[in-house]
């Protein structure tokens, strides 16, 4: 996390890589629609990548991760 803040793209793009096959996941059962569900996973990280600043650390990164991609798929129903 200290090196995607410091704004080291390889370190963020191992985290998309650990995430996204669970984030599409979600986004895909929620929403039942597979580019709806890939577009909220591209969504997702776009948000996680601007808004690093705003994690605290005290939960899972992949939890933020998951809360982001089902308000976007709660909002992509909507």
């Amino acid at each position: 996390m200290a090196r995607c803040r410091g704004g080291d793209a390889a370190a963020f793009d191992t985290l998309v890589g650990r995430h996204q096959e669970r984030l599409f996941r979600l986004a895909f059962h929620m929403l039942r629609d597979r580019e709806g569900a890939l577009d909220a996973v591209q969504e997702t990280f776009i948000r996680a990548y601007r808004s690093l600043d705003r994690f605290s650390g005290s939960g899972s990164f992949g939890g933020w991760l998951l809360r982001i991609a089902a308000n976007l798929a709660v909002d992509g129903i909507r």
